[in-house]
């Protein structure tokens, strides 16, 4: 993996990574895998070796097709996953994928596809990709008072989506190089509207006409972006007026930061007096909304908050003052926040208590269930546990976070063959996720399919951004003789891909 770096700098990056792959043809066919069905309509992508860049858009409005679109945006999260410590805990990845699919579900979507994911990073701030990828740093979250103001941020991100605010940059680089393309359509995902420092740092190595392309197109994406946003908002069944209570308060913020360096968010989405009043006077044509908030955004900020401290002792202490002064929004929160302090401190006893009133009390939540089960693991109570687990299973047959932590437990107490069958039919619904593939990849190699683990490995750093390791690992799986004719040609096929995709990045850096 590449070391991380400044998060404006990564995404642009990825950005002149997934650039790269369009205009030099890398292809990037899904394969068949053991256990896996593939749409062939959907998911086997190629380009053709002759496009180059300035087809992609057209005045006409004829944009991006829609094959395209996702080839463009799978190398763009490729290349995030190699730059930024995206969070794949499933508990979490299925929360922020409900919430932005709630919000997704009542905008012009017109039956789009969307990707939501977190990034581990103290940075304030939030993006949207191509094809719908969106991404939102653990700061941002931590920033939040309420999920209504999360929403208001998200509900912003997939307006750019809908308004094809990407695809319009697309169209207005088609007669600059590659890297000076990559970097306008960088600072439009970016959202660098009206800021000369986040202009300044997205255009780095352009020139100057592109930066002033780059401040016209994201002043009237961000204002779009607003007005949509908080119908969406409305529509979803949050409360709109929270986009302007969030905009007034890093509207504080910027003053406060004039004479140093302010958070991300301010930079890539300026907050003015002009665009919060925009945002209250719209939001004031809705009536007011009490919004129906998922209690996982308080067990998520109470996750987060238990990884800020090294010493357990501290995170005990953390969530017990608070509990003490009755300083929280959810209380049930805050012992779930202390739970963690004691598994981190090896007190399982102490948090299979906390986690066991928690679970009866609120038995329709999942995360509770998860949280107990992964304790009584580590208590050596494997057999409840995966009593426990495979009934929230049979409960909710292949949803994500039961699913992972089904399959961990069982090939934790060495039971790799169910493991295994799991995984391969979860795949099925999750073509293009790399902690599927890594455990799966464990599984295989515990029930002794060796070659199968090293395919499903190679697969795994693929969907991590890291085609030299995924080819190393095809190499091995080579090398077995044993393999099928069949079976042989496609690790070839794909062996060729990843190294033909390694040398289009090295070509064009």
């Amino acid at each position: 993996m590449q070391p991380i770096m400044n998060p404006m700098r990564n995404l642009m990056l990825a950005i002149l990574m997934c650039m790269t792959s369009l205009a030099t043809g890398a292809a990037t066919s899904d394969l068949d895998l053991p256990g896996m069905s593939v749409d062939r309509a959907d998911n086997t992508d190629s380009i053709d070796e002759n496009l180059q860049l300035p087809e992609i858009g057209d005045p006409s409005g004829n944009l991006l097709t829609p094959r395209m679109e996702r080839i463009l945006g799978r190398a763009f999260m490729r290349n995030v996953r190699a730059r930024m410590h995206v969070i794949d805990n499933p508990v979490w990845s299925d929360y922020i994928g409900a919430l932005g699919n709630r919000l997704a579900a009542h905008s012009d979507a017109r039956g789009g596809s969307f990707h939501f994911f977190l990034i581990d990073d103290p940075v304030i701030n939030a993006f949207a990709g191509p094809a719908g990828y969106i991404g939102v740093y653990r700061g941002l979250i931590m920033t939040t008072r309420s999920e209504n103001e999360l929403a208001s941020v998200i509900a912003h991100e997939i307006a750019h989506v809908t308004q094809k605010h990407l695809y319009r940059a697309v169209d207005a680089a088609r007669n600059m190089s590659i890297p000076n393309a990559a970097m306008l359509i960088g600072a439009i995902i970016l959202g660098a509207a009206g800021s000369p420092e986040a202009g300044a740092a997205a255009m780095v190595g352009s020139q100057a006409a592109s930066a002033q392309q780059q401040l016209n197109f994201t002043r009237r994406n961000e204002n779009e972006a607003d007005h949509i946003g908080i119908k969406i908002l409305a529509a979803s069944g949050y409360d709109p007026r929270d986009m302007a209570v969030f905009f007034a308060r890093m509207g504080k913020a910027t003053r406060l930061y004039r004479s140093g360096h302010m958070p991300e968010f301010l930079q890539t989405h300026p907050v003015s007096a002009t665009r919060v009043a925009d945002a209250q006077a719209r939001a004031e044509k809705y009536p007011y909304i009490q919004p129906k908030e998922d209690v996982r955004y308080d067990l998520l900020k109470a996750w987060f908050k238990s990884r800020d401290f090294e010493d357990p002792a501290d995170t005990i202490k953390h969530f017990q003052n608070a509990l003490d002064e009755g300083r929280y929004h959810s209380k049930a929160a805050m012992q779930y926040g202390l739970s963690l302090g004691y598994i981190s401190d090896r007190q399982y006893t102490k948090a299979i208590n906390i986690l066991k009133k928690l679970n009866k009390q609120f038995p329709q939540q999942m995360v509770y269930t998860i949280a107990l089960a992964e304790a009584e693991m580590n208590d050596d109570k494997q057999i409840k546990a995966l009593e426990r687990l495979e009934n929230e299973w049979l409960l909710h047959p292949g949803n994500h976070a039961i699913t992972m932590t089904y399959a961990s437990a069982l090939l934790h107490v060495n039971l790799p063959d169910r493991a295994y069958q799991l995984l391969r039919e979860h795949l099925k619904d999750r073509p293009e996720s790399a902690s599927v593939y890594r455990l799966l990849s464990q599984a295989a190699g515990q029930s002794d399919r060796i070659t199968e683990s090293h395919r499903y490995l190679a697969e795994y750093y693929y969907q991590s951004g890291a085609p030299e390791l995924a080819a190393r690992q095809l190499e091995i799986a080579l090398r077995d003789k044993d393999v099928p004719y069949y079976q042989g040609e496609q690790m070839e096929a794909r062996l060729a891909q990843f190294k033909q995709e390694m040398s289009d990045i090295e070509n064009r850096l």
